[in-house]
């Protein structure tokens, strides 16, 4: 029993610091909305590069609203990736009305590359703005955020700033799951000592990565991370690398994505991204779920089939603690509240994506993306890190 309760004040403690400081960085993050937009006479060019496979539901409207942005030298670049089904003649046809949207075609990837770090890095070598701006074929833009993104990015002399955007998911576990997974990525990640040159953290977001054209290719391009598929984070790893300055801001009610459309959804489309998160070791994957099991799921067995007073006061105060975080989290974001009622299942739909995510990469020898295999050992040989 001491034993027990030696883990449970070591867990409390452990949340009780992580959490407040997530939250007090988290109020170091701006919100774009707040951000004065650049003098239009100020703004450098900027080329929007948007990789497209199978897009057919999503690409117009994301196209529409980048270009009803309010930004004067604009070209967008959008890349038909392959896809097979109607995006490349949405694409030839939204083209022919907009000198700015320029569209290239895909029709095979070649060997060494991801589909996507190829398509994006094919559309910003044919890019002339002296900005690359790096986003996904749902993203919706609020006409304002470009010339917002950029005044922030030319105040803070940045080399890189990476925007959240605001997840539209339906149903109160699905958001429950978006606010759990914010908690987990500011815990870890901490993006806001990203602005810190002396440190190691960094951050990149797939909707929304802004970057100096001429940093860009001195670090190498998506060439330097051609086969990884967490190229938004680690596109930013890469410019920290290299010296680049970078930040973050939030993107509530500027930047929107309508995101997965069910759990199941969810669960498959992480399944590519769990083990190249975790550098493919299962270790890793082991140690994660400890942590779920320690801090999440234990403290609830504790609440339900505990005796020990002291065990339940400190069980208890940790779980009312993720509460707060997850309530603070939904508050702070376009997600309602009370969708955080569904907090006792997302340790349980974590542990589940984890291990889908590594036994099918396992098993399968490689992971699916966009369409595409990839073996592990391809993966592997290919993604040493510069």
């Amino acid at each position: 029993m001491i034993f027990l309760i030696i883990i449970g004040l070591v867990s409390l403690s452990i949340y009780l610091f992580l959490s407040v400081e997530a939250l007090l960085g988290a109020r170091q993050i701006s919100q774009l909305q707040d951000i004065e937009p650049a003098p239009r006479e100020e703004c450098p060019s900027v080329s929007i590069i948007v990789p497209a496979l199978n897009e057919a539901a999503t690409i117009k409207p994301a196209l529409a609203a980048l270009l009803a942005l309010d930004y004067p030298d604009l070209e967008i670049i959008a890349i038909n990736d392959r896809s097979t089904d109607a995006t490349g003649l949405i694409l030839d046809k939204m083209a022919k009305t907009d000198a700015r949207l320029k569209v290239y075609h895909i029709m095979e990837l070649p060997s060494g590359w991801l589909g996507k770090n190829h398509a994006l890095w094919y559309g910003a070598a044919r890019a002339k703005g002296d900005l690359l701006l790096f986003t996904d074929a749902d993203v919706i833009m609020a006409e304002k955020s470009l010339r917002r993104a950029v005044g922030f990015m030319l105040a803070r002399q940045l080399d890189h700033l990476a925007i959240f955007f605001d997840a539209i998911v339906p149903g109160g576990l699905l958001n429950m799951l978006i606010i759990d997974f914010a908690c987990g990525f500011m815990a870890l990640m901490k993006p806001w000592k990203a602005r810190q040159s002396d440190s190691p953290y960094h951050t990149g977001v797939g909707a929304f990565n802004l970057i100096r054209a001429e940093t860009y290719r001195r670090c190498g391009t998506h060439q330097a991370i051609a086969m990884n598929p967490v190229d938004d984070v680690e596109l930013g790893r890469l410019l920290k690398a290299n010296d680049g300055h970078q930040d973050c801001l939030f993107g509530r009610n500027s930047i929107s994505v309508k995101w997965y459309s069910s759990v199941a959804e969810m669960v498959r489309g992480l399944e590519k991204n769990i083990m190249p998160f975790c550098d493919y070791s299962i270790v890793k994957i082991i140690a994660a779920s400890a942590v779920i099991i320690i801090f999440r799921i234990w403290p609830m067995m504790v609440l339900l089939w505990g005796h020990n007073p002291i065990l339940l006061a400190l069980n208890g105060l940790l779980l009312i603690l993720q509460a707060g975080s997850a309530i603070t989290a939904a508050a702070n974001s376009s997600i309602p509240v009370r969708h955080v009622i569904w907090l006792p299942l997302a340790p349980f739909i974590s542990l589940y994506i984890l291990w889908n995510s590594a036994i099918k990469t396992l098993c399968r020898g490689g992971i699916i993306w966009r369409e595409t295999f990839y073996s592990l050992d391809e993966l592997k040989k290919n993604n040493k890190r510069p």
